[in-house]
């Protein structure tokens, strides 16, 4: 029933235990994760790490026992996972004010207006120009700057709470928010429109004439501005008039010119009447010279169907007659050959009559071509001689007698037939 204690084991050589395996484990971190206001979960993940530790024989204890020294740590593929957050996790996002920022110009001096339109929770808010704070009260606030510096409106970073949330839970803003901004711009104004006109240039001008009308361009150019620039708006042109009184050595007067003369105008009449029991054409000439002289024309007497029956030469203003025995009552044109003048005249019918009794025309047993035209001349004074007329004259005059005698001898037999 006695124990011994043993202070020593002695192994003999080739009855040591043998080496273990080394040992393997996987070592976790803790689970990280960030959320934001208004999250109900979040994405956490967290490290993994194989760690390898070998053996090493303890000389005195006489076994194996980890070599913690020379273990071996190898990383593995993070873990990743979701899960809810707690009521005590989660918290309301605050609302963000709202501020409008609008550059301007006063007294040619760069400002910016800055207008509070919004901020329910009376969260801090200030200005910043070129990063720097220059004011924190903000309503209908005016800040002056120079050009191109830049005015931000910007929330203050502070601590954030919520009743959900303890002390310990809450966040705190680490960047600020800018809620509105402007560039203080260069103010420009527009300049007076230039107005460039070039010289005034005669125009043409006439001998006797004392003034001359002038012209001129002139061209109008308005500007406006387009940002910080300012640019061409507007370019018109338009050219003016103005009249200038001609100096004495610039007056000439005209030479004394003749007025040209009116253009030859020639006109003719034609009429009929009965000379010597035969119908004749009056006709008449009246010509107004002119720069050209009028020269020798003709008038021509020709049936309707075109066959002529006389014609005469006239030069400068005449008047004559043209026999036409035999054609009473027919109808003729007289033509005038200057600016193609032509009159139709009806000869006069009858006109061989004597003591109410027509005379017959000369016989005529077979029809017979119309006579060809007796040449008639006239001059420019005198009237032209009918030729045939103391003829005809003669033969009327014997017809009357022989009339007469007839008369006589038939009333000479009625008185003896009544004496019977």
């Amino acid at each position: 029933g006695d124990k011994l204690a043993i202070s020593h084991v002695i192994f003999c050589d080739g009855d040591s235990p043998e080496q273990p395996e080394p040992k393997i484990e996987s070592v976790y971190g803790e689970w990280v994760g960030d959320w934001e206001c208004g999250d109900t979960q979040v994405t956490e993940t967290r490290t993994v790490t194989q760690v390898t530790t070998p053996y090493v024989f303890d000389e005195q204890s006489q076994t194996w026992v980890l070599d913690t020294a020379n273990a071996v740590e190898t990383p593995l593929a993070d873990e990743e996972r979701i899960r809810d957050l707690t009521e005590d996790e989660q918290f309301d996002c605050p609302v963000l004010p709202q501020y409008s920022a609008e550059d301007e110009c006063v007294d040619g001096t760069s400002w910016v207006r800055v207008t509070k339109i919004s901020n329910p929770d009376g969260m801090p808010v200030g200005i910043y120009v070129d990063d720097v704070l220059v004011e924190t009260t903000i309503d209908g606030t005016v800040v002056q700057g120079e050009p191109g510096q830049l005015l931000e409106v910007r929330t203050i970073p502070q601590t954030l709470k919520t009743a959900a949330r303890t002390q310990q839970a809450a966040a705190e803003t680490e960047e600020p928010v800018v809620l509105a901004s402007a560039n203080f711009t260069p103010c420009v104004e527009a300049p007076e429109p230039d107005v460039d006109a070039t010289d005034w240039v005669d125009g043409e001008y006439e001998c006797d004439d004392t003034q001359v009308e002038q012209t001129r361009e002139v061209t109008t150019t308005t500007y406006k501005v387009e940002g910080d620039q300012v640019v061409v708006d507007t370019v018109d042109t338009v050219v003016e008039t103005r009249m200038r009184d001609l100096e004495d050595d610039e007056i000439t007067d005209c030479p004394n010119e003749e007025p040209e003369p009116d253009p030859t105008v020639a006109g003719f009449t034609a009429k009929t009447q009965c000379v010597a029991l035969a119908p004749v054409v009056d006709w008449t000439v009246d010509v107004t010279e002119g720069d050209e002289p009028f020269g020798t024309r003709t008038l021509t007497v020709s049936t309707p169907s075109g066959t002529v029956l006389a014609s005469v030469e006239v030069t400068g203003d005449a008047a004559g007659q043209i026999p036409l025995k035999g054609r009473d009552g027919e109808s003729v044109n007289v033509a005038w050959d200057f600016d193609d003048q032509v009159e139709s005249v009806t000869l006069a019918e009858p006109c061989a009559t004597v003591f109410g009794v027509v005379l017959d025309k000369d016989p005529a047993p077979a029809p017979q071509p119309e006579p060809e035209p007796a040449p008639v001349v006239s001059d420019t004074t005198n009237e032209i001689p009918v030729a045939g007329a103391t003829s005809d004259v003669l033969l009327v005059w014997a017809g009357g007698l022989l009339a007469l005698g007839c008369g006589l001898l038939l009333t000479e037999r009625r008185l003896a037939r009544a004496r019977r």
